[in-house]
């Protein structure tokens, strides 16, 4: 009995503690999306913090809190200060490991710290490069909408591009006409009416800001649009221009076979000159040869001759 005791004792400190961490995580997220919607609310220059708070952001942040708020509470407190020993039934236990297991969502915060501390997301260029690349399109997407366009003919793709910009022009028409309208209705109901309508009033600002975002969207589709028609342009001229590249190279590669044919056969004629001049310089050779040998023979029957007389003498 006594162990039993000890262990619910430890049981409701831990779970007091947890439920005290809880609370004080709560707060802190609550703080975060505090600090947030001051952030998004200078950005966009508004003066009243409600104008940031769409649905959407509501929800989200509902349903974080409550994701966050889960977790074993203390309920046998209360019982185990008025000294009441009993041991918990199987169904405090089971809903106990429910509500303990619903905790490891929490883990989703180790996410968020690691982006709020990374240098990717603190550092200045690293943002300045991610502002320059959002909107241009990755390498991957751009190759593949240019294998795609490179599939139609010419005259398809004039079409395409021609209705493409023809539905783009006419989203932002559509999308320029509900700024102007929100604009005006926020203006009707803060400066026309004898009582102003607040909640109107914050409900049309946040339809103006949804209308900008989806103005400042269709815009960089159609300035996508427009990259990619200059870059099939810009493909087009340099495929002409190598191939008249490859085409000047072709005629470089056929003076250069022409060279090598003329020389070719200006080394045979050099063989057959020099096969014809071996018989004619070994015929000449022989002849001098011989002829050398005769003046030779010549002179020493001379010499012999004139030192024969003398001796005679």
């Amino acid at each position: 009995m006594r162990t039993c005791q000890e262990s619910s004792l430890y049981s409701l400190v831990l779970k007091s503690i947890i439920s005290i961490t809880t609370v004080i995580l709560v707060g802190l997220i609550i703080a975060y999306h505090c600090c947030e919607v001051q952030l998004y609310v200078h950005d966009i220059g508004a003066e009243d913090w409600r104008i940031a708070m769409t649905t959407e952001r509501v929800t989200l942040i509902v349903l974080e809190l409550v994701a966050v708020a889960i977790h074993p509470y203390p309920v046998g407190l209360a019982a185990y200060f008025q000294q009441n020993k009993t041991r918990p039934s199987l169904s405090e236990t089971e809903l106990e490991i429910v509500l303990a297991l619903p905790m490891f969502l929490r883990l989703y915060l180790l996410g968020r710290a690691m982006m709020l501390h990374s240098r990717l997301f603190t550092d200045t260029a690293s943002r300045s490069i991610g502002a320059l690349n959002k909107g241009a399109g990755c390498t991957v997407l751009v190759v593949a909408v240019v294998a795609r366009k490179l599939e139609l003919t010419r005259a398809e793709k004039h079409v395409h591009n021609f209705m493409m910009d023809s539905h783009i022009t006419k989203r932002i028409k559509i999308a320029a006409a509900n700024v102007l309208r929100e604009t005006w209705l926020i203006y009707k109901h803060a400066k026309l009416k004898s009582q102003k309508d607040q909640t109107r009033v914050r409900d049309h600002q946040r339809k103006l800001l949804l209308a900008i975002h989806q103005l400042r969207r269709v815009k960089m589709e159609k300035r996508c649009l427009a990259d990619q028609g200059n870059t099939l342009v810009d493909i087009m001229k340099m495929q002409n221009l190598m191939y008249d590249v490859l085409a000047e190279v072709q005629g470089c590669r056929e003076e250069m076979d022409n060279h090598i044919v003329n020389l070719e056969k200006n080394v045979e004629e050099l063989r057959e000159g020099f096969r014809i001049l071996m018989p004619l310089l070994s015929n000449t050779l022989s002849t001098q040869n011989s002829s050398i040998r005769h003046l030779l023979r010549e002179r020493e029957e001379k010499a012999e001759a004139t030192g024969g007389g003398e001796g005679d003498r």
